[in-house]
Parts: C-alpha cells; sequence; structure tokens
C-alpha cells in the first residue's frame, strides 16, 4: 500500500471518535485503507453497500453504543461514493 498522508490523521481521529466513515470516488483506496487500519486493533469494518451491514446501522444510535464509543473499538464504516 502506497504511504498515503491521511494515514495519520485517520488514527488520531480513531483514537478520540466513537466511529469513523471514509468517503471518496471509487478506486482510491478506501477499502485498503480501512482494512489495514482495523487489522492493528479491535475495530470493526462495516461496509453500507452490503445490505447485512445497512441492516445494522438502521439504528446507528444502538449500534454504536453496542460497539463503539472506546478507544479499543472504533467502527470504521466504509462508504463507496
Amino acid at each position: 500500500m502506497l504511504k498515503r498522508w491521511i494515514i495519520g490523521k485517520l488514527e488520531q481521529t480513531m483514537r478520540h471518535t466513537p466511529a469513523v466513515a471514509l468517503f471518496g470516488p471509487r478506486q482510491v483506496g478506501k477499502t485498503t485503507l480501512a482494512q489495514t487500519r482495523a487489522e492493528n486493533r479491535t475495530a470493526l469494518y462495516l461496509d453500507i453497500e452490503a445490505p447485512e451491514d445497512l441492516l445494522k446501522l438502521s439504528d446507528p444510535s444502538a449500534f454504536l453504543s453496542l460497539h463503539g464509543g472506546n478507544d479499543e473499538n472504533s467502527p470504521l464504516i466504509r462508504i463507496r461514493w
């Protein structure tokens, strides 16, 4: 993977935010970036284009209260533009 300037900002944001969403055009590395960051922590990776993951977010407050809100388990949500 290419060294990306956004990695430092993403890591900092993940330490202080219960959920992080990656937005961007197709084929720019959102999935690779999210999966790489999730490998090194107990993060949760969701793809809202997958019906089963989108259903999990039908009640985002409930979902994030169960799976987010601390430094060890910040959900990563990939959104294809």
